[in-house]
């Protein structure tokens, strides 16, 4: 039982280490009027995701814009007021340093080692269909260092199209 609790605590320090390192930012075109923005439509067909993470992260950018009362144009129904595009990529960062252990003795050995830190998100970004520029960007930033962490991003995408969609319309 002991053990349990140990190992259960142990998860939910690493789960919420990696919750808590999300970072939500997001910029937009101070001249564009966001109240005229009633439709939408996605640039692309396909989204540079794989198939079953494209096909999440279109999902819930679905859901969370009709949430806000926007409806989405798809093909050659009419021209949407903006276009939606997203981005989304993980990079592995190794860092080498130098780990110090006790040896059996009491004498200290020095060994090389090395320090993986995961960072992983999606860039949501809205554009003018005439001219294809950005008038809307938003980003979702998660890091961790646990073997677990790209899991937990790939089961948290869900929560980052939400949590940057939260961030429109500009305020």
């Amino acid at each position: 039982m002991k053990r349990a609790l140990a190992l259960f605590a142990v998860l939910a320090l690493a789960s919420a280490s990696l919750a808590g390192a999300a970072k939500i930012r997001a910029k937009h075109d101070p001249a564009h009027d966001f109240s005229k923005v009633k439709t939408w439509g996605f640039k692309a067909e396909k989204g540079p995701g794989v198939e079953d993470i494209d096909l999440r992260v279109r999902a819930e950018i679905r859901a969370q814009l009709a949430k806000k009362g926007m409806k989405e144009v798809r093909g050659g129904e009419a021209k949407p007021d903006v276009l939606v595009v997203y981005s989304i990529g993980g990079v592995d960062t190794l860092t080498a340093g130098v780990q110090i252990t006790a040896g059996w003795y009491g004498d200290i050995i020095a060994m090389p080692g090395a320090e993986s830190r995961m960072t992983a998100g999606i860039l949501i970004e809205m554009q003018d269909p005439g001219t294809e520029k950005a008038i809307w960007a938003a980003s979702y930033v998660m890091t961790g260092n646990n073997p677990d962490t790209l899991a937990v991003m790939r089961d948290r995408v869900e929560k980052a199209v939400a949590g940057t969609l939260k961030k429109y319309p500009p305020k």
